[in-house]
């Protein structure tokens, strides 16, 4: 059978058969016939080579299990036969089962630190991943062109040098369906192959003629292009579809180390992600042992320790290994051993002595790959000072951070989980992108509604701390106060010994103090426990023994009950808090209480803390950014003209980069003063031409700069995928508000990213609509209206026969497009509004007093202003204060015009008429193009003092 199902592509050169017995005389003698047969066979059937049939026996079959590199294969079938792939599965399940509510998978949602793990373990995800993109990138080498007859030898040779190194990429690339067996190797010769092709462009655009003037217009472009330019053009393309390939590579380069070390703060839900993606490793064929930091309990070395917890019978560490790496030959994947949170190792020495020798064994396992966690904070404490500074050879690092852009995913998830009444987006505070405050606010909240105009980081801790209090009342008896009262004795100690943690016999103590149980299984220190509020860790032995530290769970809560300490609840600061807030020290070691002290401050009294620290009204920089990190917790009882000021204060020390940073994020939440309404009364408030310096350039930022966080692509990325309907009208006008402001940017890509996603938000939801482009009605931005209406078009289209909002909608735009005495010449914004009362017409009456011939050409719109060729020297001559301006738009030295010509207009326009059509009026000429951009631009207000101009088409 094998011999004809190979016969047609006669790739078949040799049949092993296997048999764990040595064969007698006459079975020797049988296997010579049977072979004999075999060839024949072959033969008959077209091979046209010689088939080999080998038989491996027992002897050769001992041979080879002895060799070096197939003992684990040995160790597996033979010494260790019980430690298979489902005694591994059962390790890590129960590892999993144990984490209770730290991993909820019903709740996961991707982060970017998952998809380093993913890429790391080269798994499923990461190859599809690799496919697509080179797909997309390495489909450019179909334009390519083939050397041209007028190509010099010189040329040619480089072009050949250059088809050289291409193939030198395409044997790494392997068979198309696997992931390269070296990332790094890959992207070094993708860079390579994209350098040898500079040589290439630059023969090639030697070859092309200079730009030649045309009789009577000399601002003619010539057209169409020289097929030396096209075949440029083309080369230059895949020169950059490598480059950008080899930058996927090199970011992706961890595929190829075989450790690595996963960090975070705390509570961004490290763990959690772990779970998830052992848990998907393991379901996707992958052998997993994941086991958590706390399991290693003495200083017996790392090795000795994780071969006790999984029960492996063997006495050394690379036997493990080993038996691992043959149990995973089948599946493709390496084998994954995972240890998390190893900052909770009682003894965390055993991690700084002995990790470099246990990730030595690992490495010396092609197959084997190792992830250890550690929180941020811990790192000093528990790795080597290299593997901690990310400095130690053969390791990758991935920091999870929490949940980012992705929080407005989870939060939704969440919410419904916890049934927490609430529609619309939460603060856009960092806590929130902490998994574990997330949770905290949910069971805050469960089962309620947050009341309006209350939310702040103080509200939601004693909500939890009370929410909690009421549950272990009911389950143990305790009263409530009883329960709040211990949780600040708690914080005292803390304070008072300048630690988050306690011996445990000290927190027994102090919870037995408040609450005397009827048998230990209700006691208040055991409910703490088990509710999550305080969280229990081994410490080191002693000559007694292990020894145990307590601690809160969420180091918030603890920054919470030690804030109500040093200033209760609508108490005046004390001179000792006073002097303590003016100790740079003091602040340092409980930032995160000062923080809370700053919000609690201004909310109870409605002045800002900072003035009574500093009354000389100059805070110290680390209270301006708490100050600052504090501010989408404010709503309008916390914010007063002097939280401004000391914005403004901010802004002009340097302490903020740029002011929207951190007034976008509070422009989705109705209870903050400053949110989008206020922006955009303040947006209108200016100068098109100032806006554009300063909002608009901010805007243009955040789309073209690799940022790392951008508020605003963070906001637009939700709203482009988030469940619309979670968001009340209020929520929604809001973003669509910030969003609509945003369309002023010169980035055509982002400004139509930025529309698609208004129509989705707004079909549907017509009242919002009307209110949005009432709003935006008295707008000067033609950028910004034309989007808003566009946004609102949709929303017609969207709604539903008879509707009478319709109508409504009509009115507002046909008032505000059709209704003077002139029309506005802007060819899109009377588009739209024609659709919408087109669409008003159709499903639902026209208002009163609206025809159709109203919103119908012809328009009763005026000519835009053109300077004559008379005026346009005269006023470059006069304002030469601004020489780029006018060379943006004319004939440079090279081919083509200035900036705004060749990266604006040349993308768009093409073959420029210099006649007439028959018509009255002419089309408007190369010429004339090139005299109304500067014109309108000083038209609007733009002047050489008001710093970078943006250039709009």
């Amino acid at each position: 059978m094998a011999l004809k199902d190979n016969v047609r592509d006669g790739a078949l050169r040799e049949m092993i058969v296997t048999m764990p017995r040595a064969l007698t005389q006459a079975q020797a003698s049988k296997w010579k016939v049977l072979t004999s047969g075999w060839a024949r066979e072959a033969e008959r059937l077209g091979y046209a080579h010689a088939i080999a049939f080998t038989l491996w026996d027992e002897s050769r079959l001992l041979d080879l299990l002895l060799k070096a590199e197939n003992r684990g294969l040995l160790l597996h079938f033979f010494e260790y036969p019980d430690f298979d792939i489902g005694r591994c599965a059962a390790r890590t399940r129960n590892t999993i089962a144990g984490l209770g509510d730290r991993y909820r998978p019903g709740l996961h949602t991707t982060t970017e630190a998952e998809g380093k793990l993913h890429a790391f373990l080269r798994s499923e995800r990461i190859r599809q991943e690799y496919l697509q993109k080179a797909r997309e990138k390495l489909h450019d080498r179909w334009w390519l062109p083939q050397p041209g007859t007028d190509w010099p030898d010189q040329l040619r040779v480089a072009y050949d040098d250059a088809e050289a190194k291409w193939q030198e990429v395409q044997l790494p690339l392997g068979d198309g369906l696997s992931l390269p067996r070296s990332f790094s190797a890959l992207a070094e010769r993708c860079a390579a192959a994209a350098a040898a092709l500079d040589p290439v462009e630059k023969g090639i655009a030697s070859l092309i003629p200079p730009r030649q003037s045309r009789l009577g217009d000399d601002n003619d472009y010539p057209y169409p292009k020289h097929p030396n330019e096209e075949a440029l053009d083309r080369v230059d393309r895949w020169g950059r579809a490598l480059r950008s390939f080899g930058s996927y590579l090199r970011a992706h380069v961890l595929a190829d180390l075989p450790c690595l070390l996963f960090t975070g703060p705390p509570g961004t839900g490290k763990t959690h992600v772990l779970a998830e993606v052992c848990s998907r490793y393991a379901a996707q064929g992958g052998i997993v042992l994941f086991v958590e930091g706390a399991k290693f309990t003495n200083n017996d070395p790392i090795a000795r320790q994780f071969m006790q917890w999984a029960a492996f019978p063997g006495t050394s560490l690379r036997d493990l290994l080993e038996t691992l790496n043959a149990m995973a030959e089948g599946t493709g994947l390496p084998v994954l051993l995972c240890v998390d949170a190893v900052n909770e190792t009682p003894d965390r020495n055993i991690w700084r002595s002995g990790i470099e020798d246990f990730a030595a064994e690992v490495r010396s396992v092609a197959g084997v790959k190792l992830v250890v966690s550690c929180r941020s904070d811990y790192l000093k404490q528990t790795m080597p000072k290299e593997l901690g500074e990310q400095r130690m050879s053969g390791w990758a690092f991935a920091e999870h951070e929490g949940l980012g852009v992705e929080v407005f995913e989870a939060f939704p998830k969440y919410v419904a989980a916890y049934r927490v009444r609430w529609n619309g987006l939460p603060p856009l505070a960092r806590e929130f992108q902490n998994l574990l405050f997330l949770k905290i606010f949910c069971e805050a909240y469960a089962g309620r509604t947050p009341e309006p105009g209350t939310l702040t980081l103080a509200t939601v801790l004693r909500e939890f701390a009370g929410s909690k209090a009421k549950l272990l009342g009911r389950r143990i008896d305790c009263d409530p106060n009883r329960t709040l009262a211990a949780l600040r004795e708690l914080s005292d100690a803390m304070l008072t010994t300048q630690s988050l943690m306690l011996p445990e016999q000290t927190a027994w103590e102090i919870c037995l103090r408040h609450h005397t149980p009827t048998e230990s299984s209700r006691s208040l220190y055991r409910a703490l426990l088990s509710e999550g509020v305080l969280a229990e860790f081994l410490g080191p032995d002693d000559e007694l023994g292990a020894t145990s530290f307590v601690r809160f769970t969420y180091e918030r809560i603890w920054d919470y009950f030690v804030s109500l300490r040093v200033l209760p609840q609508n108490a005046q600061p004390s001179s000792e808090l006073v002097t303590k807030l003016r100790n740079a020290d003091w602040r340092w070691r409980n930032s995160g209480v000062v923080g809370l002290l700053i919000t609690r401050y201004a909310e109870a009294a409605g002045q800002e803390l900072i003035d009574l620290i500093a009354p000389n009204r100059r805070p110290a920089t680390d209270l301006i950014e708490l100050f600052l990190e504090g501010l989408p917790w404010r709503t309008k009882i916390s914010v007063s003209s002097r939280t401004w000021k000391m914005f403004q204060h901010a802004l002009k020390q340097g302490l903020v980069e740029n002011e929207f940073d951190h007034l976008v994020p509070l422009a989705p939440n109705p209870e903050h003063p400053w949110n989008a309404a206020w922006l955009h009364d303040r947006l209108l408030g200016v100068s098109l031409a100032e806006r554009d310096r300063t909002w608009t350039w901010w805007v243009n930022e955040q789309f073209l700069d690799a940022l790392d966080h951008s508020p605003l692509r963070e906001l637009l990325s939700w709203a482009e995928r988030a469940p619309v309907e979670i968001l009340d009208d209020e929520h929604l006008l809001l973003l669509a508000t910030l969003l609509a402001w945003c369309a002023s940017t010169t980035v055509p890509a982002a400004r139509q990213r930025l529309a698609t996603t208004l129509v989705r938000l707004l079909a549907n939801r017509m009242q919002v609509t009307i209110r949005l482009v009432e709003r935006f009605s008295t707008v000067d931005d033609p950028y910004v209206l034309e989007r808003v209406l566009f946004a609102a078009a949709g929303a017609a289209q969207h709604a539903n026969e008879g509707d009478t909002k319709l109508t409504q909608l009509a009115r507002v735009v046909h008032g505000k497009v059709f209704a003077d005495a002139t029309v506005q010449p802007h060819i899109l914004i009377r588009h739209y509004a024609t659709e919408i009362c087109e669409q008003a017409r159709t499903k639902a009456p026209l208002p009163p007093g609206v025809t159709t011939d109203s919103c119908h050409p012809p328009f009763r719109s005026r000519w835009p202003r053109i300077w004559t060729d008379a005026q346009y020297r005269r006023k470059r001559e006069a304002l030469n204060d601004r020489p780029k301006l006018f060379a943006s738009v004319e004939p440079g030295p090279d081919p083509g015009y200035g900036n705004w010509g060749r990266y604006v207009m040349s993308g768009r326009v093409h073959n420029f008429n210099r006649n007439g059509c028959g018509s009255r009026r002419p089309m408007i000429a190369i010429r004339g193009l090139m005299r109304r951009l500067p014109s309108d631009i000083l038209f609007s207000g733009y002047s050489s003092s008001g710093g970078i101009l943006m250039l709009r088409i």
